[in-house]
């Protein structure tokens, strides 16, 4: 695996086949550590899940995958016991949890920090069906 900087124009990263078994990963060289830490995970679950697509794959596999990526990155990035227990410890102290302070506890950025506050209450409404209403 290679890792290198460059100024992308269109995205903050990708990953590239360069054949024999190696890859490289380009950072966009102006993402803050914030972003950049958040980047390279999303480019290692792609390695990971062996998944590359050329610029001539449908745009609706390539939307899945991403979307499958993306929730694969912020659970761990956000690992959901570790939010479970500061969104807990919020309520406890009669509070809630925003996404600035998932962002500042997990230091992701605001579009990890939300997407795991929402897959934390997709879990919840799943694991208590009961306890919701549903509307006609």
């Amino acid at each position: 695996m290679e890792l290198a900087w460059a100024f992308l124009t269109d995205r903050a990263g990708e990953i590239e086949d360069l054949g024999d078994g190696s890859r490289r990963i380009t950072l966009d060289a102006r993402l803050d550590q914030i972003d950049r830490r958040a980047v390279l995970a999303h480019e290692l679950v792609h390695d990971e899940r062996d998944i590359l697509f050329s610029a001539e794959a449908p745009p609706a596999l390539v939307a899945k995958e991403e979307a499958l990526v993306e929730a694969e990155t912020c659970r761990r990035l956000v690992p959901q016991r570790a939010l479970n227990e500061l969104v807990r410890r919020r309520v406890l102290d009669g509070g809630a949890v925003t996404w600035r302070e998932v962002a500042e506890w997990f230091d992701v950025p605001r579009d990890i920090a939300e997407r795991a506050l929402g897959q934390l209450q997709r879990a919840s409404l799943s694991a208590h069906p009961s306890t919701h209403r549903r509307t006609a």
